[in-house]
């Protein structure tokens, strides 16, 4: 008898609780991303913590796939609409060997060095740093390509680093 009541409660709960009539939604659509890219910002800005600057995460080369694209794009964080804010950037770019890829990331000639360039818009990047300037009412993003133009004579990483620094020009 007592499995009979619990039983009966049971079934009266669930018409209860789980027969209520309902509006909603049955489905939702989501997102799926991959982002390969990081943000930077000038620590020493009054905005500090609205505003970032995202940049690739890493450059990947193969021998299938000798281009990449780099872009660099000022945004807004923690909820900041960019173009709500007046921030003017400068973006320092900078090779630390060069624009050469070495194995065991060490300039040295017997290292199989392998050439790349780096084109933002219409700078390209020499030995010399390149500056991009950006604001967030006009300018928030420069698209770039690095090129892989040599070729590995010798098995192993190659590598170089790209330095990006974020200075805020109108502080």
């Amino acid at each position: 008898m007592k499995k009979l009541f619990a039983s009966l409660l049971a079934v009266a709960m669930m018409i209860g609780f789980g027969a209520t009539p309902c509006n909603a939604q049955n489905d939702e659509d989501i997102d799926v991303i991959y982002d390969n890219t990081k943000t930077i910002t000038d620590t020493e800005s009054p905005d500090a913590g609205k505003w970032g600057v995202r940049i690739p995460a890493a450059v990947q080369f193969t021998d299938d796939d000798k281009q990449a694209d780099i872009p660099v794009e000022l945004v807004g964080m923690n909820g900041t609409l960019i173009d709500t804010l007046d921030v003017q950037i400068d973006v320092t770019v900078q090779s630390k060997h060069g624009l050469k890829m070495y194995i065991n990331d060490e300039a040295k000639e017997e290292n199989d060095p392998i050439d790349y360039s780096v084109v933002y818009e219409t700078q390209t990047m020499g030995t010399t740093p390149i500056i991009l300037k950006m604001n967030s009412k006009t300018k928030n993003s420069v698209k770039g390509t690095a090129t892989m133009t040599g070729k590995a004579t010798k098995a192993g990483v190659h590598k170089d680093q790209l330095t990006y620094t974020v200075t805020q020009t109108n502080k």
